[in-house]
């Protein structure tokens, strides 16, 4: 399953926008468990990016490109035994 989002947010006076936010993600879903995310981000031109996606030896966690060696442990997820 599949999941998307995008908002996207501005604040402007007198003509000038002097705040805007966009956030864009997506997410996919197979037997209840999160299998690969990709979720980025721009705070008035300030991006961020995060992905996760399987590997052969677990999960690989990625942020603005670079790879990041995380494990999580079990007691960080949700219903883990």
């Amino acid at each position: 399953m599949h999941f998307r989002a995008l908002a996207v947010c501005a604040a402007a006076w007198a003509g000038l926008d002097f705040c805007r936010h966009r956030h864009r993600s997506h997410e996919v879903w197979r037997d209840g468990k999160l299998t690969a995310l990709r979720s980025e981000a721009d705070d008035d031109g300030h991006a961020q990016s995060v992905s996760v996606h399987p590997g052969a030896d677990g999960p690989h966690f990625r942020h603005f490109g670079s790879h990041v060696d995380f494990r999580p442990d079990q007691s960080m997820i949700p219903g883990a035994p």
